[in-house]
């Protein structure tokens, strides 16, 4: 039970409005606090809202009585029965007002290519528009993504269970804050680092997606708990490979899988021992680099791992 039922409860009691008999109060039934609202438009309401304040947190221009606004006003005004057209989301960036965004929610069940020439026709602003995001609630055909791609913008795709819950809210969650290009440079250059250098964040990661961002922005990240105390690391955002990178060779008339050496494994447990990345796997791609273009491993994992190892010890 929550808060404010509880606190419901508490005043009741402490009101002497009970529902009991006698001298004696009790408070109210406890089925009185149960949601007798549908389940889909409590679903449309807390995904809405998170989007509203990703929107926000990305810089666009958001009222905070639309964030604010409870589940009984939302059913109020969108009913039960949610019309997921009316649900749609349309913003201006503050600091650029020509960067416009859009954001739609699609109906259950499977999103196929005519839903999304149905969002197409009702794009007025298509020459305008900077960035579309689409909220589903079930799979997505590949005829569907190949029309995603034919978008003149970007397209973010959100699966409206990811929405249910602000993310960056979590109490387990470090502060994340997106630095500027100004902020970046003079990052690089504190450190004598080039962005390829920095430990990285997979550009699927659920807050790289909540962010909108894209490949070489940096983001600062703060840890603060009672047991690793005040932290502060850098993340840039990069195209992330697994750790082996298989290719395929035509060698005889015969295709043949290979591994990147055995440097791949060598290079992680490095780093993991030397403790100087929290997620060895970010720099997956960096070490499948070396393994590749160089044949001296030994000299070039070294001046990584001091490289790294003086980033984080400066941070």
């Amino acid at each position: 039970m929550g808060e404010t039922a509880g606190d419901a409860m508490e005043t009741e009691m402490s009101n002497g409005s009970g529902t009991g008999t006698g001298n004696g109060t009790t408070g109210k039934c406890l089925s009185s606090f149960v949601d007798k609202g549908t389940i889909d438009s409590h679903r449309y309401y807390l995904s809405r809202k998170t989007l509203l304040e990703m929107l926000r947190d990305r810089g666009y221009d958001i009222s905070n009585s639309d964030i604010d606004l409870t589940l009984t006003q939302f059913r109020d005004l969108h009913g039960q029965d949610i019309d997921v057209d009316r649900l749609r989301i349309s913003a201006s960036h503050l600091t650029n007002f020509e960067n416009k965004i859009l954001a739609v929610f699609c109906g259950t069940g499977v999103v196929k290519v005519n839903s999304i020439r149905w969002i197409a026709t009702q794009i007025m602003n298509k020459e305008t528009l900077n960035r579309l995001i689409i909220v589903v609630q079930g799979h997505i055909t590949s005829q569907a993504m190949k029309a995603v791609d034919l978008f003149p913008f970007k397209v973010e795709i959100f699966q409206i269970t990811d929405l249910l819950v602000n993310i960056t809210k979590h109490v387990l969650k470090p502060k994340h804050r997106v630095l500027t290009d100004v902020e970046k440079e003079k990052l690089l250059n504190k450190f004598n680092v080039d962005e390829k250098q920095l430990p990285r964040m997979s550009q699927k990661d659920a807050i790289a997606q909540y962010y909108g961002l894209e490949k070489g922005q940096v983001i600062e990240v703060t840890y603060n708990g009672e047991i690793t105390g005040l932290h502060v690391t850098y993340r840039c955002i990069w195209f992330i490979v697994h750790a082996t990178r298989w290719y395929t060779s035509t060698r005889g008339g015969k295709i043949g899988v290979h591994m990147g050496r055995v440097g791949s494994v060598w290079l992680l447990v490095m780093l993991m021992i030397f403790g100087v990345c929290r997620d060895p796997f970010y720099e997956a791609e960096g070490l499948t680099r070396v393994v590749k273009d160089d044949g001296d491993i030994g000299a070039r994992l070294s001046e990584r791992v001091r490289t790294l190892k003086k980033l984080y010890r400066d941070a």
